[in-house]
């Protein structure tokens, strides 16, 4: 199998997309996938000073080393104006009841 990759390549990846990586450097990489999915930390980064965000990854394949810097990003799904709204309402229901 070959996976064509390249320097400084952006890949958006998931607990349940690969993103075109081998499967070697995904399934090695999938514990902190899935840390940062879903709002977690990797702890021995942030007692080493390292940036929460981001984290080294490298493969366990010697022969054909890839290393890549994984990096948490942010979507924002809804304005501020939004989410005090969606609040609001939500207490206008809890007072009805």
């Amino acid at each position: 199998m070959t996976v064509s990759n390249y320097v400084g390549q952006k890949i958006e990846v998931s607990t349940t997309n690969p993103g075109g990586l081998c499967g070697s450097f995904f399934a090695a990489s999938l514990p902190w996938i899935t840390a940062f999915q879903y709002g977690g930390n990797i702890p021995f980064s942030l007692f080493a000073g390292m940036d929460k965000d981001s984290y080294p990854l490298h493969c366990p394949d010697v022969v054909n080393m890839v290393s890549g810097c994984m990096t948490r990003t942010f979507y924002k799904v809804w304005d501020d104006a939004e989410v005090q709204r969606v609040i609001e309402e939500a207490m206008k229901e809890m007072d009805k009841q």
